[in-house]
């Protein structure tokens, strides 16, 4: 993947999750105390766990110091 900042190529790689979900929230919204619970208008970026570790792919720019995690279809 490029980067949109600088076009460099990105290094791949993944954000682990445990005991919980990644995802995204519009800045200002209340975090869920339920973890398995998606915030309004949140967008999940890796399943629901409890024992077994999962992840998001994910991509850095060195030179940007930026991480990109796509979105899971």
């Amino acid at each position: 993947m490029k980067c949109s900042t600088c076009s460099l190529e990105m290094k791949k790689g993944y954000i682990p999750v445990h005991r919980g979900r990644l995802y995204w929230a519009q800045e200002g919204q209340r975090i869920p105390f339920n973890s398995t619970t998606l915030p309004k208008g949140g967008v999940k970026l890796s399943d629901s766990t409890v024992t077994l570790p999962k992840k998001a792919e994910s991509y850095y720019c060195s030179k940007c110091n930026i991480v990109v995690t796509p979105v899971p279809e």
